[in-house]
């Protein structure tokens, strides 16, 4: 059955979304690191400003057929430690995507005042997961730092983070170790006080810049207090975040049993693109509704057509019989031209 595409493109032309449609200025391009192996690519750019957004970053390869190439994702940001007085950020970068082993690639970063390039060559092998290390430690001073004199403990649990619905929990070593494999992004490290013990350090940011990265020091402290009754898991998770790319994301209870109430009471489930969300299509009563927000910065995303072919191709396969599609990333005037090429996409026979 033809998909029939009813679009709707919502042009925001409040304050904020007039502005966001001026030139922005991005600091100076200082340096550029890649990594590539088969399972995906890490791109570093420093830059010499702290007040300014993150350059914008592209990577291609160059000698394949057909060439793989995409805006690159963010998903982490450090102070830079090769750049005297700390004046320096690093952007971290990584995308997931399958690239053959010796493809040769080009990686252009732009800022304001330049743009940086640098070549890469596909390694033969991926490093196994990034990791977050620490100690769990018994804060005797309760200062909430590890201190020389202060033993570690095996009692101890902790809560890793990406904001949001994401996080997984475990507990320290027979060594009072701990280090949960994960791939690039940023994190928070949470320390879960067991009954009889409370927390001294606060929560942590841990960044993972590629695969096979320690993200080290993301030590936990506890001092004893025989009437804690001790923390949950599901305690103290941080504001809300994007969640990192390719992790996955906890089960839901009863999904099924949630797509079929939706379904039977004729409710539509709004399917979003946007910063490190799965590019998952839900097909409710026929219809798929769907909001366009920009995969590698919300509203500052120009989709390919690589992209909008993936995600025609997906609402075809869904079956639905109406399609309600709206374009938010209005930044240039990107909405407008991906809305077009995608109703010639759903609308060709």
């Amino acid at each position: 059955m033809k998909t029939v595409a009813r679009f709707v493109l919502a042009l925001m032309l409040a304050i904020v979304g007039v502005y966001s449609l001026g030139a922005q200025t991005r600091a100076l391009v200082t340096g550029i690191g890649i990594f590539a192996c088969p399972q995906g690519i890490s791109i570093f750019v420093t830059e010499d400003r702290l007040d300014l957004p993150a350059p914008q970053v592209d990577w291609a390869t160059t000698n394949i057929s057909p060439n793989i190439g995409a805006r690159a994702r963010l998903v982490g940001v450090l102070p830079d430690p090769n750049v005297p007085g700390g004046r320096a950020r690093q952007f971290i970068y990584w995308d997931e995507v399958s690239l053959p082993a010796g493809a040769q690639g080009q990686v252009i970063a732009r800022g304001q005042q330049n743009e940086s390039y640098a070549t890469f060559t596909v390694a033969g092998a991926c490093p196994p997961l990034g990791s977050v290390r620490g100690v769990a430690f018994e804060d005797l001073n309760r200062n909430g730092a590890r201190d020389a004199n202060e033993p570690t403990i095996t009692t101890a649990s902790w809560k890793l983070t990406a904001g949001g619905d994401w996080y997984v929990c475990g507990t320290a070593g027979d060594d009072a170790t701990f280090g949960p494999t994960v791939k690039p992004g940023t994190y928070t490290m949470i320390p879960v006080a067991q009954p009889g013990w409370r927390a001294t350090t606060p929560p942590r940011v841990a960044v993972v810049k590629q695969l096979g990265f320690a993200a080290l020091g993301n030590d936990i402290g506890f001092t004893r207090d025989p009437s804690s009754p001790g923390d949950r898991c599901g305690f103290g998770a941080p504001a809300v975040t994007p969640a990192p790319i390719g992790l996955p994301t906890p089960a839901m209870p009863d999904v099924a049993t949630t797509w079929q109430a939706l379904r039977a009471t004729g409710l539509v489930f709004c399917t979003v693109s946007a910063p490190r969300l799965p590019a998952e299509v839900v097909e409710c009563s026929g219809v798929v509704y769907a909001r366009f927000h920009g995969t590698s910065r919300w509203y500052r995303h120009e989709y390919s057509d690589a992209e909008l072919a993936a995600w025609a191709a997906r609402i075809r396969a869904s079956g639905a019989r109406e399609v309600w599609a709206y374009f938010n990333n209005d930044h240039q005037g990107s909405a407008w031209r991906n809305a077009q090429g995608f109703r010639q996409l759903l609308t060709a026979p």
